[in-house]
């Protein structure tokens, strides 16, 4: 008993040592205040990290605003860009490949399961 006296509880100690809160500071722009950060960052060509560490939101969040506004997918990181005149003939190209290779694919695994049947029957 004397001793709980001296000493004060793990209970005590918390209540007597409660840590300051920290408040959540959150930004909320206006759509207009979006708009003119997207412009600007569009003209000068920014990536949605360079954007958020500018403007004091998250990358995410900027993502969230071009989706929104429907513009894109912005800038890529350095070494990942395709040129919009260099994506159509590309896309193409893929697009025919992709069907060709489809299709002998699938010629291949029915010539090679009416194979199988043939000599299961034989």
């Amino acid at each position: 008993m004397a001793y709980s006296r001296i000493a004060p509880t793990v209970e005590q100690d918390l209540k007597e040592e409660k840590m300051p809160k920290r408040k959540m500071s959150r930004k909320r722009l206006s759509a207009a205040d979006r708009s003119r950060i997207l412009a600007e960052a569009k003209v000068n060509n920014w990536t949605a990290e360079q954007i958020a560490k500018r403007f004091g939101v998250s990358k995410w969040t900027v993502y969230g605003w071009r989706k929104r506004k429907g513009g894109g997918a912005g800038r890529r990181a350095p070494g990942r860009q395709i040129s919009a005149r260099g994506r159509g003939p590309l896309h193409e190209e893929f697009r025919s490949l992709l069907s060709e290779i489809v299709r002998e694919e699938i010629a291949r695994v029915l010539t090679s399961l009416s194979q199988k049947t043939k000599t299961r029957r034989g």
